[in-house]
């Protein structure tokens, strides 16, 4: 096949296929930006906690719960006395063990 006898066959591909127009356009920047509103979390009042007897002070978000539990060990049974403080809203602890 010669260039002559392919361009009538690419003309009639065009004409007959249709023409398909692309046209890029910048968005229209939004009339009002909206930004969404982030809960702030509250912040704890920080208070100075010491241990019932009296060994350690720590400052810790508010009262901590105390919890006792007993641990078996290679060595003995031990006592684990915890200190858990957990402000409101706020997905975090402190612990004191």
């Amino acid at each position: 096949m010669t260039v002559k006898s392919l361009l009538p066959l690419i003309a009639a591909t065009f004409v007959c296929g249709g023409c398909v127009l692309v046209e890029a356009r910048q968005p229209k920047p939004p009339a009002a930006v909206v930004k969404p509103t982030v809960s702030q979390p509250t912040q704890p009042q920080w208070k100075l906690f010491t241990a019932p007897d009296g060994r350690f002070s720590i400052l810790m978000p508010g009262s901590p719960n105390r919890n006792t539990e007993y641990q078996k060990t290679y060595m003995g049974e031990i006592t684990l006395k915890i200190f858990v403080a957990q402000p409101p809203k706020q997905q975090v602890a402190y612990v004191v063990a």
